[in-house]
């Protein structure tokens, strides 16, 4: 009888430590599977409700950075489709230190110095009415009879070679490893067939090595880039003319 008392208590006790084990390891499992479904959903409120769920997991600072990048994308976007100086100044405002804020800065200070179409107009208009009228000219003693003299042939003009033409670079995501930037353009490739005549340009944000990995491709002129834009756009592909 003791025995089997003692043979019992062991079995619970076994038990109980492969039921610990296995707690641990469903716990340990489970932030790696949210994990990927927020990587594949990729959009900030995916992994925003991650790091909400898991905020120690050794992901967490990849997903706020990821989240941030997609926020910052989308909002220059905006902004960027619009062209307008408030549209510029509220990307400044929430991403003062965005990957595009320097390109934000310069619109706002080329819209700014650029006097708009109605304010042209305005000012046309007061300088005509400001100007004196012309006075009307004097009659003049009959000249001298000008004799014609022998036309010159106008000499021809030069001919000047076009530039050629400036590659634009289209950008589709920014993402935190290298491998990631790649597969995504396969993905890309293989579901939109506009992309799949062009080659990917990957670059790194920032100056050391701890920027995001940006997928981008190269077009001849900007129209090529707005009409790709609009065509990945319209299927659902965020995209952006950088």
């Amino acid at each position: 009888m003791y025995a089997w008392s003692v043979i019992s208590n062991n079995a619970v006790r076994n038990l109980s430590v492969v039921l610990l084990l296995c707690a641990v390891l469903v716990a340990c499992a489970r932030p790696d599977a949210a994990w990927e479904e927020a990587r594949r959903l990729d959009t900030p409120d995916g992994y925003a409700s991650y790091q909400e769920r898991h905020p120690r997991s050794p992901h967490a600072t990849e997903a706020r950075v990821r989240r941030e990048a997609l926020l910052a994308e989308r909002d220059w976007s905006v902004a960027r489709n619009a062209d307008t100086l408030d549209a510029y100044r509220e990307y400044l405002e929430k991403h003062p230190e965005g990957l595009w804020a320097g390109k934000a800065k310069e619109r706002v200070t080329a819209l700014t110095a650029t006097p708009s179409v109605e304010q042209a107009t305005l000012q046309d208009s007061a300088e005509k009415v400001a100007a004196p009228p012309a006075a009307t000219p004097a009659p003049t003693a009959p000249s001298e009879p000008i004799v014609a003299s022998t036309p010159v042939a106008p000499a021809a003009p030069a001919k000047i070679t076009p530039p050629p033409a400036p590659k634009v670079l289209v950008q589709f995501g920014a993402f935190s490893s290298a491998e990631g930037a790649r597969k995504a353009w396969r993905e890309l490739q293989s579901r939109h067939a506009a992309l799949r005549d062009l080659q990917p340009v990957y670059q790194r944000s920032g100056k050391d090595a701890s920027g995001l990995h940006l997928l981008k491709a190269g077009v001849a002129t900007p129209t090529d880039a707005e009409q790709l834009c609009r065509a990945l756009q319209a299927a659902g592909q965020a995209c952006l003319i950088s």
